[in-house]
């Protein structure tokens, strides 16, 4: 059951710039990307399960947020995860929209797949395979529509 321990791994984000600006990420140790020219960056990497993949975001400045003078957003900077895959299976998308955690730097925690906040998203895959992790966020994603 090898090819479900060594897994291909993409992951699908929105990105939103403010200005000429977007926010950027790490993933792991050692793959930093930013200023994305792009409104949709995917990352693509080989994954051997059981692991997480710790992803930091930065860049996000106290003026990124423009609000109106009725305090509605006008335009934000952010990075916002749309899917998860393995080997090109998606995960369910009440998981991605409620199973993601970050952690900002400045101590706060958000349920979110919205990171419009420099902190660190660990997406861990503890499971023995990519199909039990697939079964999974599906089976998270039940738990959390009800």
């Amino acid at each position: 059951m090898s090819f479900l321990t060594r897994t291909q791994l993409k992951l699908i984000f929105e990105i939103s710039h403010a200005g000429d600006s977007s926010m950027g990420m790490t993933f792991g140790d050692s793959d930093t990307f930013e200023n994305f020219e792009q409104d949709r960056f995917e990352y693509e990497t080989t994954i051997q399960f059981p692991t997480s993949l710790v992803i930091e975001t930065f860049g996000k400045g106290h003026n990124d947020t423009v609000m109106d003078h009725d305090g509605n957003i006008i335009s934000d900077k952010y990075i916002k995860l749309l899917d998860i895959q393995l080997n090109g299976l998606s995960c369910d998308r009440y998981y991605i929209n409620d199973g993601i955690w970050i952690k900002a730097n400045d101590g706060r925690v958000a349920n979110s797949n919205y990171w419009g906040m420099n902190g660190k998203v660990t997406l861990d895959f503890l499971e023995e395979n990519s199909f039990y992790w697939l079964l999974n966020s599906f089976n998270q994603a039940k738990r959390i529509r009800k």
